[in-house]
């Protein structure tokens, strides 16, 4: 699997919406130009697929946004606990979710 991104979340990733970091490999993320939305399907922990809606406001600013609030509530996301977004590489260790599949951990 590829590192996308990994971030600490900060108050504002629980309470609006989640920052992407500026260094993240966003080529890794389906096509999206600034000012648009792209949906990304992830799959958790538990095998659990979530539908994120993602922007991209600049060429360094980029956001989850519809979705990412339903997630980081039904997992108990606290400020500084690690989000890591992969892409994976090998569909087998995925349940399918598509052609490009993504997996995200919460560490505490």
């Amino acid at each position: 699997m590829a590192k996308i991104f990994e971030k600490f979340v900060e108050k504002n990733d629980i309470d609006n919406k989640l920052r992407i970091p500026s260094n993240s490999n966003l080529e890794a993320l389906p096509p999206c130009r600034p000012g648009q939305e792209a949906k990304l399907k992830v799959e958790d922990e538990d095998g659990k697929i979530w539908e994120f809606t993602y922007t991209i406001r600049t060429e360094n600013r980029a956001f989850f946004t519809k979705g990412w609030l339903q997630f980081a509530a039904s997992k108990g996301i606290e400020v500084g606990n690690m989000v890591t977004l992969f892409k994976n590489d090998d569909q087998h260790h995925f349940s399918g979710c598509g052609a490009d599949q993504y997996k995200i951990t919460v560490k505490t």
